[in-house]
This record gives structure tokens, C-alpha cells and sequence, in this order.
């Protein structure tokens, strides 16, 4: 009898002890669950913001190749009536650096003109470009070709616009070859971890361009059934996420895809844009912490279980070795209010009085409380009244029996500014809420590289000016305000000089390095209210608050003098000089849009490149 009356309550002791293991195992596998499904979320989110970047450079490139085919159509006429048209096409082709060739064939496929003279005479009735234009003629269309070998050996993809003739039947068609090199750097710029692919994908599955480079990408259509690109066709929708085994790579990843297809472009045969990351990387960090939790709940569950069965066992042997057992289990406790305090955040109990009963190390740093000056401390008296108003209301719905999870932005005691996520978890006894559990992690260093994330999707990743939609938008502000308060503003477009020449003399690394010289010669030469950005390939624009069309020309005879004066040294020792075209406009009255200034200064620009170049023209009007 007497066995039997202490073995119930050494029962009960292990029954606790596996209940309290079961809540704090369940409470790790809770915690990584909702970790894992925030670090997806976040991956997802990337991806698709990347993805996103490529779908619309791409796409604003397709809308300017579009508008650039319509008005060689448009101009044929006229040009075959005495101006040259190869002329014509090469300076067109010069002025879009995502173009590579321009040719214009008649309806048996022959080159009528070209911007290539060694194209000049060839007929490619035979590309699949040419086939389907004939097949399905459309004046409307922009026939996307699928990638492709040209024949001047590059890997490429054609856009194409039918020719008709008076009566409505295909006369020919007028065709763009893009240049993959202008791509490229634009797939590596949004390749943020060295795991990180990008590829271009024609819609019928075949690779137009992939970063890193691989060798057999041309060689591999991804329309197969199940793959995640022909998922993504399937679905209708215009982004998709998918995680698993990927076909083109052979590798568990986790893939971001987009549909580029402008508005108002009509377009049979859209691109795709994939962006993806090994879901082993993604994950590691998490899978890290997932063993550590592992290896601390295996050393908590074998220490706990060690001191019970020490206590027990002592505790029938003799009094004396139950007080021993009684110091390891102290031990314990003292073991895990050590984990508590080295976890990687804030972990407290507060009652539904709103007073504390627990809390680990973490508090001093973030509120300069240490355990003991925390126990029994009200809510209200630790945060201080602003931050108790904008928490209580989470606190209130944990009492209620809501789990809670937000953001807050914490000031140290040191006066350091501090990103954190709080959880709140209701402690239930039956019906009743006692309290809640307090968990709250640091996401200073994720918070600080979402904002670095920020500030690369403004900047141009090579010359760090303003890119083309951040200089769009700080324009239109400056213009706002100069329409608000008044005074003059002008703007300028500028263009290096001959920039492919420079390509094809000194390599394509030269292109780069004269692009950061000239951009570093620009910023010196404006002021600090200046708005500047590269908005092109090789062209830049500027837009002068408070400055009128004499002043602006001032700025712009500076800027000249200055690039005509400067020497580019390249790696190889070599130098390089080059000149620059300028287009200035000033605002001229309230119906003045930035676009319309920009599209003044660019018609200027164009005048200055085909009279001359290294000059500054002012637009008419």
C-alpha cells in the first residue's frame, strides 16, 4: 500500500513532465511553422518584386520597339521617294541600344533595306519571323518570334510589324532583332544572392536568356507537361510562385514567373520573366535554428527527465537525498532560465492584470529592466504611456483569447532605434484567459535590408544615378511645385556621342566605364537641387528648378566643355575621349507635362545628333 500511494503521485510527476515537454515541443514546432511560412512569404514576395523589375523594363522596351516599327512603316513611303532608308534604319538602331538590327523585306523575303549592310541583299523567307507575319497578317500586331540563331551567329529574338499593301494584302514586314547583351545586365542586376536565376522565355517555352549563363539553355524548352513554366501558362494569371523540383536546373527551388505583356500592345506570343532561388538557401538560416531548438528541447527534455528520476529515486532512499534531488532540480531551473535568456528576443508572462510574473535577460537591453526589477511591474509603468496606447489594443485581444502578431519600432535605453515582432499568446484555463506569453523577436537587421532593397530599386545599379522611374517621379514633383509657386524650370537631354563606335573599338568592359565617367562628370556639373538620372542606355536627362532657358544654357555649355575635356583611362592602359549631344527646353506655360518637356528636349537632342553632335540644340516653341 504504501508503494502504491507514492507511486501516484510519481506518476502524476512524469505525466506533467511529458505535458510540459509536449507544450514547449509544440510551442518550437508552432514557432517554426510560423517562421517558415514568414520566410516564404518573404521569399515569395522578393522574387516577385525582381520579377517584377525585368517584366517592366522588358515590357517599356517592347511598347518603344512597337512604336519604333510603326513609324518605319509610316515613313516608308516618304524615305522611298528619294531619303536613304538605310540611313534611316542605322540611326534608329543606334538610338535603341535594346535594338540590334532593323531590315524592312518585302513580301518574298527579300532585304529591301537594313540597318546591317552586310544583311543587305539576303532573303529569310524562311524564318519562322517572316512565316508568321505572312501567315496571319495583322497591321496591329507585334509578332514575337521564338529565340533563335541569327545568321549573323547571335542567339536572339525578332519583333515584327506586316507591311501592306493598298488593297489590304502583305507587301512584306518591317522587323527589330533584339540585342541579348543589353539584357543581361539587367537580368544580373536583380540576381540578389549568388544562388539567385533569371531567364527571358519566349511563350512557347524556349529560353531567350538566362543569368548565370548556361550553356545549353537554347537547347531546352520548358513547355513540357507539368513544369512550373507550362503551370504558369495554364493558370491565366499574370504572376505565379511555385516551389519544387525544377525542370531547367534539375534543383529544388523556389521560382517567381511574370507575363510580360504591356497594355495596349497587342501581342500573340508573350515573354516570360522567371526569377528563382535554391529552396535549400532560402531555408537555411531556419533550418539552423530548427536544430538548435532541437539540440536545447532534447538537452531540457533529458535534463528534466534526469533531475525527476533522481528526485524520485533519492526521495524513496532517504530524506537526505531528497534534498539532493531537490538542488538538481533548482539546477534545472536555473539551466532553463539560462535558455530563456539567450533566446534571440523578448520572453515574459503577464497576467491578466497586466503584471508581470516572468521575464528573461532580453528586457534589459530593450527597456534597461533586469528580471528582478520586472517581476510584479505593471504594463503601463514599463512602456510608458504612448507606447501602452498603441499596444493595448493587441493586448486586450490576447486577453480575449486572440493570438496577436505585429510590428513595432522600439527607441533603446541608449537611444538606438530598434525593429521588432511581437507575439502575444493567450494562456487559457478552460473558458478563462490568465494571462499571455510574450514573445517578441529583433528584425532590426531583415528591416535595415528591406530599406537597402529600397533604395536599389531607384537607383541605376551602374553609373548610381536616379533610373528612369525615380527621375520620372522627381521630375513631375519639381515641375508640380514650379506650377504651384511659379519661376522658370528647364530640363536636358543628353546623349554620348557615337557610344556603339566605342563599343566596337574598345570592348564591351569600355562601355561601362565611360557610362560611370560620364556620370560622375554630370553630377559635378549640376547643383544639389538638380534632378539627374539615366533614363537610357547611353542617355541621361536632368531637369533645373528655378533656372530659365539662358541659364540652363550655361549649365549645358559647362557640362560639354567638360566631357569634351575629360579622358577615360580603361583597364588595359588605353584612353578613351568621347563627346556628347544636349537638348534643352524650358516650361513655357501651365500646360507644360514633364513628358511633354522631356519629348521638346528630345527633339532637340535628336537635331544636335543629326547636325553635328558635340553641340547643344534648344527646342522650338
Amino acid at each position: 500500500m504504501q508503494i502504491r500511494a507514492k507511486s501516484a503521485p510519481f506518476f502524476a510527476h512524469w505525466l506533467i513532465l511529458g505535458a510540459a515537454l509536449l507544450v514547449l515541443g509544440g510551442a518550437g514546432v508552432f514557432y517554426s511553422l510560423q517562421e517558415q511560412q514568414r520566410t516564404q512569404q518573404r521569399e515569395e514576395d522578393r522574387l516577385l518584386a525582381q520579377a517584377r523589375v525585368v517584366q517592366e523594363n522588358v515590357g517599356q522596351n517592347l511598347l518603344a520597339i512597337n512604336q519604333a516599327l510603326h513609324d518605319v512603316r509610316n515613313e516608308l513611303p516618304a524615305m522611298h521617294a528619294g531619303r536613304d532608308v538605310n540611313l534611316y534604319l542605322h540611326t534608329l538602331a543606334d538610338a535603341m541600344p535594346a535594338i540590334r538590327t532593323l531590315a524592312v523585306l518585302d513580301a518574298r523575303g527579300e532585304v529591301l533595306s537594313t540597318s546591317r549592310p552586310e544583311l543587305a541583299g539576303g532573303n529569310f523567307s524562311q524564318r519562322a519571323y517572316f512565316q508568321d507575319a505572312q501567315r496571319h497578317p495583322d497591321a496591329e500586331s507585334l509578332y514575337i518570334s521564338a529565340p533563335f540563331r541569327t545568321s549573323l551567329g547571335v542567339f536572339s529574338i525578332n519583333a515584327t510589324k506586316v507591311l501592306l499593301d493598298a488593297r489590304g494584302k502583305f507587301a512584306g514586314v518591317v522587323t527589330a532583332t533584339l540585342d541579348p547583351l543589353y539584357f543581361a545586365p539587367l537580368l544580373e542586376s536583380v540576381r540578389y544572392t549568388p544562388d539567385t536565376m533569371t531567364s527571358i522565355v519566349h511563350w512557347n517555352g524556349t529560353r531567350f536568356l538566362v543569368r548565370p549563363d548556361q550553356p545549353d539553355a537554347a537547347e531546352m524548352n520548358l513547355l513540357r507537361p507539368e513544369t512550373f513554366f507550362s503551370r504558369h501558362r495554364e493558370s491565366g494569371r499574370d504572376a505565379t510562385v511555385f516551389s519544387g523540383l525544377v525542370y531547367a536546373s534539375g534543383e529544388q527551388r523556389m521560382i517567381a514567373q511574370r507575363t510580360v505583356m504591356p497594355g495596349g500592345l497587342k501581342m500573340a506570343q508573350p515573354m516570360v520573366i522567371a526569377v528563382s532561388r535554391r529552396l535549400d538557401r532560402i531555408y537555411a538560416i531556419l533550418y539552423r535554428d530548427i536544430r538548435i531548438l532541437a539540440v536545447i528541447y532534447g538537452a531540457i527534455a533529458l535534463l528534466s527527465a534526469s533531475g525527476l528520476y533522481a528526485y524520485q529515486r533519492k526521495h524513496l532512499e532517504s530524506a537526505a537525498r531528497e534534498a539532493e534531488a531537490f538542488r538538481r532540480v533548482e539546477a534545472s531551473e536555473r539551466f532553463m532560465k539560462m535558455i530563456a535568456d539567450h533566446l534571440p528576443g523578448m520572453v515574459a508572462y503577464w497576467t491578466d492584470e497586466l503584471r508581470c510574473r516572468f521575464s528573461n535577460a532580453a528586457y534589459l537591453e530593450w527597456f534597461g529592466k533586469t528580471p528582478e526589477q520586472m517581476r510584479n511591474i505593471r504594463i503601463q509603468d514599463l512602456m510608458g504611456p504612448e507606447l501602452f496606447a498603441k499596444n493595448e489594443p493587441y493586448m486586450r485581444a490576447a486577453l480575449r483569447g486572440e493570438p496577436q502578431l505585429f510590428e513595432r519600432t522600439l527607441t533603446k535605453p541608449d537611444g538606438s532605434i530598434g525593429y521588432t515582432l511581437a507575439q502575444y499568446i493567450p494562456d487559457r484555463e478552460g473558458d478563462s484567459v490568465k494571462g499571455f506569453v510574450v514573445l517578441v523577436s529583433d528584425v532590426t537587421k531583415l528591416k535595415q535590408a528591406e530599406l537597402e532593397l529600397t533604395r536599389l530599386a531607384q537607383t541605376d545599379f551602374l553609373t548610381g544615378l536616379a533610373n528612369r522611374r525615380q527621375f520620372l517621379l522627381l521630375a513631375g514633383q519639381e515641375l508640380s511645385h514650379a506650377a504651384r509657386y511659379g519661376g522658370p524650370l528647364s530640363v536636358l537631354m543628353v546623349d554620348i556621342d557615337h557610344f556603339k563606335k566605342i563599343n566596337d573599338t574598345y570592348g564591351h568592359k569600355s562601355d561601362d566605364i565611360v557610362l560611370q565617367m560620364f556620370a560622375a562628370l554630370f553630377r559635378n556639373a549640376m547643383r544639389t537641387v538638380d534632378v539627374i538620372g539615366r533614363i537610357g542606355g547611353e542617355e541621361f536627362a536632368a531637369v533645373l528648378p528655378q533656372t530659365d532657358g539662358e541659364q540652363a544654357r550655361d549649365v549645358a555649355t559647362r557640362l560639354l566643355e567638360t566631357v569634351s575635356a575629360a579622358e577615360v583611362r580603361l583597364e588595359d592602359g588605353r584612353t578613351v575621349r568621347f563627346t556628347v549631344s544636349i537638348g534643352l527646353a524650358s516650361r513655357v506655360g501651365p500646360a507644360d507635362t514633364i513628358d511633354t518637356m522631356l519629348a521638346r528636349a528630345d527633339a532637340a537632342l535628336y537635331e544636335a545628333k543629326n547636325t553635328g553632335r558635340n553641340k547643344i540644340c534648344v527646342a522650338r516653341g
